[in-house]
Order: C-alpha cells, then sequence, then structure tokens
C-alpha cells in the first residue's frame, strides 16, 4: 500500500515511525483472531484495526508532500513499481493454498491481481481479495487513480475534495450493494483526503504546538472498543490526530533517532502484505504444543509478532527491496534511451 511503500521525503522520520506502528496494529488485530483451540481474553478488541485507517492518512499526507508536482506518467509508474510486484507475489502463495484446497476460481484470481473489489465466497462473502489485506489496496489503487486524475486537472486539492466527498456522500445516502460501488463510495475515502489536507496545512503553518495530539488520538483509539462511539470518532479522528501529532514531533525535532522503528518502518509494506500468511502457517504449527489458558494465548501473541515483524525485515530487504531497485532502473533506463533515440 502506498501509506507503507512509497518512500517520504529525507527529514519526515515520524512519519515512518507512525508506517511501523500502524503496521504493527494491523498485526496486533489479527494475532488476536479466535481459534477453537486457543484460550483467547483480547478477542474482542478491534484498535488493532485502526492501523489501517493511520495508513491511509499517511497516504494523502505523502501524495500530497511528495506527489504533487510529479508528472502524471511518473507518478503511476512509482506507486505500480512500489505497491503491484510485492503484492502479486504474496497473492500468488495465497492463490496455490486456495488451489490446493479447491477454493480457486480464475475469476477470484484476477480479480484480486487487478484490484477489482468482489464478494469473496471464501470469507462469507466480505469484500476481501484472494490476499485478505489486500482489501486495502483496492481503495489505495482507487486514490492513487483520482490522484492521478487531479495532477492532470493541476488542481489536486480541491479536485479531490470535491470529488472524495461527493462520493462519500453518494454512499452513504444510497449504501449501494455493489461491491465496486460500496468500495469506491466509502467514507474511508475521506482518510486520504484527510490526509492531502494535513499536507496542505504542515507546508504552510508551525505544526509543533500539535504534538500533544499523538497521545490523545492513541488514547481514543485503545479506548475505542469500549466507548460506543460512531466510528468518524473512535477511528477516523484520532487517526488524524495521530498522524498531526506526529508531524508536530517531527517539527519539534524529538525522537529523531528510534532506529529499530524507523527499519519496522521502512519494512511496513512488506509486514503488512505478508504477515497474514505467517500468521496461518504459526497457528497451524501452534496448535500441537502443549499449552493451555493465559500461556498458550501469550506464547502464541508473541511468536506471531515476532515472526511477522522479522519475516517482514527479512523480505523487504531480500525481496521488496532489490526488486523495486531493479525495477525503477530498467524503467529510468528505457526513458534515457526513448530520449537519446533520434527524431
Amino acid at each position: 500500500m502506498q501509506a507503507a511503500g512509497t518512500a517520504t521525503r529525507p527529514g519526515i522520520v515520524w512519519v515512518q515511525y507512525l508506517r511501523g506502528i500502524a503496521a504493527l496494529l494491523v498485526v496486533v488485530h489479527h494475532a488476536r483472531n479466535d481459534h477453537q483451540w486457543l484460550y483467547n481474553p483480547l478477542s474482542g478488541l478491534d484498535f488493532g484495526a485502526a492501523g489501517v485507517d493511520i495508513f491511509f492518512v499517511i497516504s494523502g499526507f505523502i501524495m500530497f508532500t511528495a506527489a504533487r508536482d510529479e508528472p502524471v506518467q511518473e507518478f503511476f509508474k512509482r506507486r505500480i513499481i512500489r505497491i503491484v510486484p510485492l503484492y502479486w507475489a504474496a497473492t500468488a502463495v495465497m492463490a496455490v493454498n486456495d488451489w490446493a484446497d479447491g477454493n480457486l476460481t480464475f475469476a477470484a484470481l484476477a480479480k484480486s491481481l487487478f484490484f477489482v473489489p468482489y464478494a469473496n465466497p471464501n470469507a462469507n462473502g466480505a469484500i476481501w481479495p484472494i490476499l485478505v489485506p489486500g482489501w486495502t489496496l483496492n481503495f489505495e489503487m482507487f486514490f492513487y487513480f483520482l490522484f492521478g486524475l487531479s495532477l492532470v486537472l493541476r488542481r489536486p486539492v480541491w479536485s479531490l475534495t470535491l470529488v472524495i466527498c461527493g462520493l462519500a456522500a453518494l454512499g452513504l445516502s444510497v449504501t449501494p450493494d455493489d461491491p465496486i460501488l460500496k468500495t469506491y463510495t466509502s467514507a474511508l475515502m475521506l482518510e486520504f483526503l484527510a490526509g492531502v489536507w494535513l499536507g496542505v496545512a504542515y507546508t504552510r503553518f508551525d505544526f509543533s504546538r500539535f504534538a500533544i495530539l499523538l497521545p490523545i488520538g492513541f488514547a481514543i483509539l485503545l479506548s475505542s472498543d469500549w466507548l460506543a462511539w460512531v466510528r468518524a470518532f473512535e477511528i477516523m479522528l484520532p487517526s488524524v490526530m495521530i498522524v498531526a501529532g506526529a508531524l508536530g514531533l517531527e517539527q519539534r525535532g524529538v525522537g529523531r533517532h528510534f532506529n529499530m522503528l524507523k527499519l519496522i518502518g521502512d519494512a511496513s509494506y512488506s509486514i503488512y502484505i505478508f504477515h497474514t500468511i505467517m500468521i496461518a502457517v504459526v497457528v497451524r504449527l501452534y496448535q500441537y504444543v502443549p499449552l493451555t489458558g493465559f500461556m498458550q494465548f501469550i506464547g502464541l501473541f508473541v511468536i506471531v509478532m515476532l515472526v511477522s515483524t522479522i519475516g517482514g525485515l527479512i523480505i523487504h530487504h531480500l525481496v521488496e527491496r532489490p526488486v523495486t531497485r531493479a525495477l525503477s532502473n530498467r524503467f529510468s533506463r528505457r526513458n534515457m534511451d526513448k530520449s537519446a533515440a533520434p527524431a
């Protein structure tokens, strides 16, 4: 996903920290999933899912601050190179698993690979691709499409505001059942837009006074499981507050040497894309471990977190970075060859 896959401008290290934290929150969310054989005191806690919302806000912020002046062709090329290869690789792993179980169809594979939302019969009709975390990439790719159009219009902020607000209003008033329309008119698109406006504000105002929003945002987020608030206030608002607070700490120059968190942030896309596959392998093996009760759950939780994080770091360094670099260099050479060719 772009929030995890596209590099920030040098110096915005707190955005990279947040990427790592957001990825770990999502891992926590899936690590506490129920299993029949597992004692699970945290199964009802959903706050970890908000890692996705933080990703969406960061994505909008990065689009404005890092890509608003890019040529459209370059914009799409960079996003496809960073997002697609790793996602296709992880989807291929899940497709082999589904094929072995007799649950794979060509239509599901094609829609998953090309970011077309559909109701997955293997997931009780949820709008999930073969690789479950890919549902967020369906939103990301649509946001890239809208942002690319806004670059053509040369009014990225206001054109995005009008289109996204219009789509969200349509979704709230009509509540479509079609998976594609339901995705593209979701109120979640407002989180990207909030990130864009944060980017506008960050280029114009002093954010250092907003640092306090980071702990407040996390406090609201962590309490969301016990407070019956509207989703916009329990998830969306604190996600925006967290990103704004992180930008405030960035401008204050606080905490710029959390090297491990920076490494996790760099690898956040690999962690996010592959963690459900790693969790499935760990769970399949762990059910035979002779533990019960609280120690059983703690053991599984710790192993899942370690395997997902370390595995993501390894994939980032051995697969994601080399592939991204190779494809970027290849396209750069191709562009140079075209520019050097005689008219």
